[in-house]
């Protein structure tokens, strides 16, 4: 895969949903919570580690999008 940064149409609306994940995100982590409303910018691996805490404690489920190149891999779905 190839890592680029996200085209500059679609920034603003990348940025909006970031913005809904890490409110979500810190609704569940009382020190996220406090880091954000003191204006802290809240970083990728605090995100991932909210996330992966409210994936444990099955308090919500993440869900991903992808595709595959040629079926491979996919086909047992």
């Amino acid at each position: 895969y190839v890592v680029r940064d996200i085209p500059q149409d679609l920034a603003e609306i990348a940025q909006s949903y970031r913005e809904k994940l890490v409110e979500s995100v810190v609704e569940h982590d009382e020190s996220l919570t406090e880091k954000y409303l003191s204006g802290e910018e809240i970083t990728n691996d605090e995100l991932i580690e909210g996330l992966r805490k409210i994936t444990v404690s099955m308090k919500g489920t993440p869900i991903l999008c992808g595709a595959a190149f040629k079926i491979k891999e996919s086909n047992f779905f």
